[in-house]
């Protein structure tokens, strides 16, 4: 390990490999801690692999760690992160890192992954609920919490820093939320291609998965994963009624995710598919539950990227996902993935589903194509144009 760099820091609330922003951030991190001097600032850092998979680096844990209300783990975050990183290095006289945040987490930062933008989201937010939802206290709440964010990326995104788009969407949000077209860097997320794997040796696991849960062999499994809202469960619903009656009888949906369960149970029953419809609580083990489905769905509203789609490609599984995913632009329509244009148009999206669950072989081509797409954004190739990006400003 060279000295010439500066100590890197990544700042983020949690590291780990379960959620989609923790588990990019872990995996970048990872790696580039065998190249730079790295320091991870968080509330929590849960990594399976252990510190040998690792190289240089120290963790600062932040605390105390305060969960609930939202409002709590940002704001003390935030402040934190003016004292460690601005008034702690001027009091001692030393020169502070250079922070890669995620997000607006931290005051104080360099370079900002951003991996989702609030007020993109809060346009068009109303569409992916349903009335129920809208004027639910929850959502009161959590709207609270969402203009709260918004003040918050307004203090932090600002045009002398640079910054790591997950996707051209987030470069074009970045530009027109707040006028950042300068130092921004598109640079997609990547897939751990061994852990999401095609089903081949993994044929009983399959097998048994679908037998829990209740698939017969004949069925088509169409899973759905993420949060419930904003991935488009609505949709979802509303397009998997619309579907023929005679290919409907054979198809199942399956949404794993998070979100207002009664909601959408009452929505099921509205549409009459709640013999249809499984729905499950997220799980850290995921790929299973990809190899034991036969087509991926995600007619999402807002999705800066969508890891879940890179995922699901890796498994080999067909996608067909919206234009509104970052993620749909590594896929060539109708080669490697097929895509939705407005995933609001549901009768336009059903005859699209409809294919695909009558074309097997379409299925087979689609997922084998996918796998390749995904096999080409490994996290190594990743954390390699993160390296090119960061070490001009890790120079001394």
């Amino acid at each position: 390990m060279q000295n010439k760099y500066r100590l890197l820091t990544f700042a983020i609330h949690d590291l780990n490999p379960w959620g989609g922003h923790d588990r990019s951030t872990l995996e970048i991190a990872r790696r580039l801690s065998c190249k730079f001097p790295t320091q991870i600032y968080s509330y929590t850092l849960e990594d399976p692999l252990g510190k040998s998979a690792w190289g240089q680096y120290d963790y600062i844990r932040v605390w105390p760690e305060l969960r609930k209300p939202a409002i709590f783990l940002t704001g003390y975050f935030y402040l934190n992160s003016i004292w460690r990183f601005n008034l702690l290095p001027k009091i001692k006289n030393i020169q502070r890192p250079v922070i890669h945040a995620t997000g607006a987490c931290s005051f104080v930062s360099d370079i900002i992954q951003v991996q989702f933008i609030n007020s993109a989201w809060k346009k068009i937010k109303s569409n992916a609920l349903g009335p129920s939802e809208r004027s639910s206290i929850n959502n009161i709440y959590h709207n609270i919490i969402l203009n709260y964010d918004i003040w918050i990326e307004h203090q932090v995104f600002k045009k002398q820093k640079s910054y790591i788009a997950i996707s051209n969407q987030v470069a074009n949000e970045l530009n027109a939320e707040f006028g950042i077209r300068d130092h921004v860097h598109v640079i997609h997320h990547g897939v751990d291609s061994r852990t999401f794997c095609p089903v081949m040796e993994n044929v009983m696991e399959r097998e048994q998965l679908r037998k829990n849960l209740g698939i017969s062999c004949d069925e088509v499994l169409i899973v759905f994963v993420g949060a419930y809202a904003r991935k488009g469960l609505l949709q979802a619903i509303q397009t998997f009624a619309a579907l023929a009656p005679h290919i409907k009888k054979k198809t199942k949906l399956l949404a794993i995710g998070r979100g207002d369960l009664d909601f959408f149970k009452q929505q099921a029953k509205a549409f009459n598919i709640e013999k249809h419809l499984l729905l499950m609580n997220s799980i850290k083990d995921i790929a299973p539950y990809y190899r034991a489905s036969d087509l991926f769905l995600l007619p999402t509203l807002y999705e800066p990227f969508g890891l879940v789609i890179l995922e699901a490609m890796s498994c080999g599984l067909p996608v067909l996902v919206s234009k509104r995913a970052g993620a749909s632009e590594l896929i060539c329509d109708g080669k490697s993935g097929v895509l939705i244009d407005d995933p609001l148009d549901v009768n336009k999206l059903a005859h699209q589903l409809e294919l695909m669950i009558e074309n097997p072989e379409m299925r087979k081509k689609l997922g084998e194509q996918a796998r390749l797409v995904a096999e080409k954004r490994s996290w190594d190739q990743v954390a390699q144009e993160y390296a090119t990006v960061l070490e001009p400003l890790l120079l001394k």
